[in-house]
């Protein structure tokens, strides 16, 4: 996380994030499949992929069991856009071509915001 703020406040939106995302996601997909042969020389990829790929047991559903995973969803979901909200919200308003910040300040605003969110990503 450090080193994406770094990035956006230094390199800005076009030059920094633009560019690092250019460059990992295909880095990603390359670890992808990286993951997959290695899983693929291990044991229990067959198993794996029958588990992934069985049709659901509908008649192991209870009305309990499926109110109980709708609310942790809810409550998962919500952290989720709270936590995009504080931490996106500030970068674009930071990055903005209408905000006359010197470098050395958006770096510091960009790091508050990370530090007062990151009790909420635990």
């Amino acid at each position: 996380m450090a080193l994406v703020v770094l990035v956006v406040s230094r390199g800005g939106l076009k030059g920094g994030l633009e560019r690092a995302v250019t460059i990992l996601m295909p880095a990603l997909f390359l670890l992808l499949l990286l993951v997959v042969g290695y899983a693929t020389t291990t044991g229990h990829f067959g198993e794996a992929v029958s588990f992934l790929f069985t049709p659901p047991n509908f008649e192991a559903l209870t009305v309990k069991g499926v109110l109980v995973a709708l609310g942790g969803h809810a409550f998962f979901t919500l952290s989720l856009g709270m936590a995009i909200m504080m931490l996106t919200v500030p970068t674009w308003a930071v990055m903005s071509p209408s905000a006359e910040l010197p470098s050395v300040w958006r770096s510091w605003i960009l790091w508050w915001h990370c530090w007062r969110a990151w009790p909420f990503s635990r």
